[in-house]
């Protein structure tokens, strides 16, 4: 991936370079034309004279322009081929961007799939101690020795101290709920210090 930077960069620059060379090579060969169009030069044998410019000279100016020409030409298709290997880079990186993104969308097709799997087996297993709940919790407390089913005349059938498991039951549930409270809260902190991190370290 990083040769691949790399190279593109490199043409990126040599694309450049090309076209600020060609434009040097139009001034220059409209810098030419004076010569092939009869234009004319400063006479050295007289003060400030001028004559027209020989054939010789208007020939060598048209040489020159067609050379240039030629030159201006071929950088013209080099350009273009830095055009197409920009072009077809950039294509390559989009097609394995989209190529990615598909693979990402399929694993999170799975994983929804998955969860929805999860969630209905969760929704059973919710339902079924739903279900049950009640009666255990009857069977249970009746099964308790707080209860005397067999009492005789003038015995209680319930115990004086049944108050006890109201309290108990009431005073542990609401240290698990706490507790549980507690931990999640110091998770959650925990998190949100762990993003902010994590930000500020690609911020930076």
């Amino acid at each position: 991936e990083e040769i691949s930077v790399d190279m593109w960069i490199d043409v990126c620059v040599l694309r450049t370079a090309l076209l600020s060379w060609m434009g040097e090579l139009e001034k220059i060969q409209l810098a030419c034309c004076g010569l092939s169009g009869g234009g004319t030069i400063l006479d050295g044998a007289g003060e400030g004279g001028e004559r027209g410019l020989g054939e010789e000279a208007m020939d060598v100016g048209r040489r020159i322009r067609k050379r240039l020409g030629e030159i201006r030409a071929e950088y013209e298709g080099k350009v273009r081929e830095c055009s197409m290997v920009i072009d077809g880079m950039a294509l390559s990186a989009q097609l394995s961007w989209n190529q990615i993104g598909y693979r990402d969308s399929q694993t999170n097709l799975e994983i929804a799939r998955d969860t929805r799997q999860d969630s209905n087996q969760m929704r059973s297993i919710a339902f079924l101690t739903m279900f049950f709940l009640p009666a255990t919790f009857i069977a249970s407390l009746f099964s308790m020795s707080f209860f005397n089913w067999n009492a005789h005349d003038g015995e209680r059938v319930v115990s004086p101290y049944l108050w006890i498991y109201p309290v108990l039951a009431i005073a542990i549930t609401a240290v698990v709920v706490g507790c549980w409270f507690c931990f999640m809260r110091r998770r959650r902190a925990l998190s949100d210090v762990d993003d902010n991190e994590h930000n500020e370290k690609l911020l930076v």
